[in-house]
């Protein structure tokens, strides 16, 4: 539990926190409601100010969880802010193509999101780290023309940009496949053949003799190699080059270039299933990373609006396409599409409070939206 103090500590005993450990002396939004943040917030936050506001209610969720333990707030209170707490959380995954993963915690999660907007973890709480702060100009102004800034990510670098005199302010950004510290596995599926170019690729990655790598191959499924995305890119593109055929576990989600496939891939079914979002899909995301734009925010964004309107028009035929698509992603056996489904569109929808959202929603949607507490 964050803010909480040690067993120790409780005691009187002395207790010497770790290097560049923080502690919360007090509550750090006094007399601020969980809806007076979210107001005051508005619409369209730069990387910075969301980062900011995680680090805030990150702190008021802490300090909450102490006075509720001691019976000196109320669990609805504190409820309300986990919730703003985890909506925040959840935009900036959102904008780093991330989701939550099995075995990971929230804090190494928004981790990379929080380094890169100049915050830092000390021990449970997010700090301001201004040496290693990019500035927020995103959005803003151009100091030297006045016109309006862009953001940009090209490859390792990241800012904001002016169009009309190239005036520009830069950082190094790290990539989602290089802060990707989950172990993938590569497997040697049956049904390869051992050609020179096979035994070639095999035998550099398990660093073995062509003798070796012949036996790997016809031995399949095997396991042939573990790392990090990183690594792992390298030795998949490698081997399927060489006609070798694989598997990686878990579900390798980055395409031959280390770009996001999920994103690409569900933002290319988006507007295969409705092209009338074309246009609003290329101006939302020309600001942001084109097809690689978090699926959440697309979904949301611009999928749910057009379920509002077709719910209060009562349009019958986009209603049931929209239904058949959710079931589809439902249903598609694919984890990050079903936690776009669940958490983009059927939590949205359920949020309606529209009952006519039932009538065109398929049998596994349906059973998620009953499930659903909203």
């Amino acid at each position: 539990m964050r803010g909480n103090m040690s067993e120790s500590a409780q005691l009187g005993k002395s207790v010497t926190p770790p290097e560049g450990a923080a502690v919360l002396a007090g509550d750090p939004l006094l007399g601020i409601t969980a809806q007076d943040f979210a107001d005051e917030l508005g619409e369209d936050l730069s990387d910075h100010r969301l980062a900011e506001a995680i680090s805030l209610a990150w702190a008021k969720v802490g300090n909450l969880m102490h006075l509720v333990e001691e019976d000196d707030a109320l669990g609805s209170e504190l409820d309300e802010w986990l919730d703003l707490e985890r909506e925040l959380c959840r935009e900036a995954l959102a904008r780093d193509g991330a989701t939550l993963r099995e075995g990971l915690s929230l804090t190494e999660l928004i981790a990379p999101f929080m380094r890169r907007n100049g915050y830092r973890d000390a021990c449970g709480w997010w700090v301001s780290d201004e040496e290693n702060a990019i500035p927020d100009v995103a959005g803003g102004i151009c100091p030297e023309c006045g016109a309006g800034l862009k953001g940009f990510v090209e490859g390792s670098s990241m800012g904001s940009r002016c169009p009309k005199c190239g005036w520009s302010v830069v950082t190094t950004f790290a990539p989602p496949i290089m802060e990707d510290e989950r172990g993938y596995t590569i497997v040697l599926v049956p049904g390869g053949v051992a050609s020179g170019e096979a035994l070639r690729a095999v035998s550099r990655i398990a660093m073995c003799n062509f003798v070796e790598a012949r036996r790997l191959i016809a031995g399949a499924p095997i396991e042939l190699f573990t790392g990090f995305a990183a690594e792992v890119l390298t030795h998949k593109n490698n081997l399927e080059a060489a006609g070798v055929p694989i598997e990686v576990h878990p579900n390798f989600p980055y395409d031959e270039d280390g770009r996001l496939a999920n994103e690409v891939r569900l933002n290319g079914l988006l507007l295969a299933k409705f092209p009338e979002l074309k246009g609003k899909f290329e101006d939302y995301t020309s600001w942001q990373d084109g097809m690689e734009t978090g699926c959440f925010l697309t979904y949301e964004d611009l999928l749910l609006p057009l379920a509002r309107q077709a719910l209060d028009k009562r349009d019958e035929a986009l209603l049931t396409r929209l239904g058949a698509f959710i079931e589809q992603l439902m249903t598609s056996g694919d984890d990050y599409a079903i936690n776009v489904a669940t958490v983009g569109l059927i939590e949205g929808l359920k949020a309606y409070g529209n009952q006519l959202v039932r009538s065109f929603l398929g049998p596994i949607s349906l059973k998620e939206f009953d499930t659903l507490i909203y």
